[in-house]
């Protein structure tokens, strides 16, 4: 920690004092825009005031209340956090909330999308909380799939966070799986019969030119979809909203994990996978076996290298196939990948 950090807090600590007790406005953006200014690096050097990591939610709807939910939920596990629950969701808002709140186990934050790509290499969070992404602010954020590429780059510069992303939008879905990140997909697994509009900011398929169908569509683009032209679809939901009831006191579900509610072991936690070819005989899509091997710890890659692990080949494996046979890379058929995810046994000897 150096001079221009110890500047820094200082420029935090004199204008957040000021705003409060002068101008009696609330200091939730202004003290971090200063302190950042101050030092660069400030957040890098202010993520250890969370011993236990933090946790970053993102999405264009719900970003206020679902963060304000898990601060609450956190603070009644027991748990001492610090969170910008007013809703100052850029860098300097984040890094206010650092300065001004005592240290504590977890940091709960919620961030703008685009800013997203802003704070995630310097907090290094555990888990990124993607809810939805829906056209918005076209001025200042442009079209959906520049924001994609600005959450996935934001991933992939902390490799080590752990994505928990809304699998019932196909926009979050696309962005799972291009990014190496352990990936846990949630939804709501039954259809909530609403009444619908003919608006939806995913006609098209997130993977080829075919359209998105649905079995069941509960608003906008979010619900059960698949394409009808190639291997992209809703992947197997880890944890899963049932027995949905929606009245005038409010909504209540039942929260289901994975089959049976056990936790998913992290047996291959280390190991990087790449996916090539129809998984007919699986009964799988491509999506859905990348889904399940990331809940299994698993970084799923779209390309093959030498720091490739395994390959997992079904019909029609191309140029990805050939590459693993050229660096020597093992490659497993479906049976073997079924075993691998039905016993966690990693392979031995291919």
């Amino acid at each position: 920690m150096g001079m221009r950090f110890t500047l820094a807090k200082a420029a935090g600590a004199v204008s957040t004092w000021g705003l409060r007790h002068v101008a009696h406005r609330p200091a939730a953006n202004l003290p971090g825009k200063i302190a950042l200014k101050v030092d660069p690096a400030l957040l890098d050097e202010l993520r250890g005031k969370c011993a236990e990591g933090s946790v970053i939610t993102v999405g264009t709807n719900g970003k206020t209340s679902t963060n304000n939910l898990l601060a609450d939920a956190f603070e009644a596990a027991g748990r001492t956090i610090i969170c910008n629950r007013t809703g100052a969701n850029l860098a300097a808002g984040i890094a206010s909330a650092l300065l001004q709140q005592p240290a504590a186990q977890w940091g709960v934050f919620e961030c703008d999308e685009l800013w997203l790509a802003h704070v995630l290499p310097h907090l290094r969070s555990r888990y990124v909380l993607l809810l939805n992404l829906f056209r918005d602010q076209l001025d200042r954020c442009g079209e959906i799939d520049r924001i994609q590429t600005s959450i996935a780059g934001a991933l992939a510069a902390s490799p080590d966070t752990v994505l928990l992303y809304n699998a019932d939008d196909p926009l979050c879905a696309r962005i799972a799986d291009t990014v190496v990140n352990r990936s846990i997909p949630f939804g709501l697994d039954e259809d909530l019969k609403l009444a619908q509009n003919t608006v939806a900011d995913a006609q098209m398929c997130q993977k080829c030119d075919g359209m998105v169908r649905y079995r069941y569509r509960q608003y906008g683009q979010l619900g059960d979809y698949f394409c009808d032209q190639c291997d992209f679809a809703r992947p197997a939901l880890v944890y899963a909203g049932r027995d949905i009831a929606i009245g005038a006191a409010g909504v209540t579900m039942a929260a289901e994990a994975m089959e049976a509610g056990e936790e998913v072991p992290q047996v291959l936690s280390g190991l990087t996978f790449v996916l090539t070819g129809t998984l007919a005989a699986s009964g799988m899509t491509r999506d859905e076996a990348g889904a399940r091997l990331k809940a299994m710890g698993a970084k799923v890659s779209g390309s093959v290298s030498k720091k490739t692990s395994f390959v997992v080949a079904g019909e029609s494996a191309g140029s990805k196939y050939d590459k693993a046979v050229s660096l020597g890379v093992p490659v497993l058929d479906e049976a073997a990948l079924l075993h691998l995810l039905e016993t966690g046994e990693v392979p031995r000897d291919i």
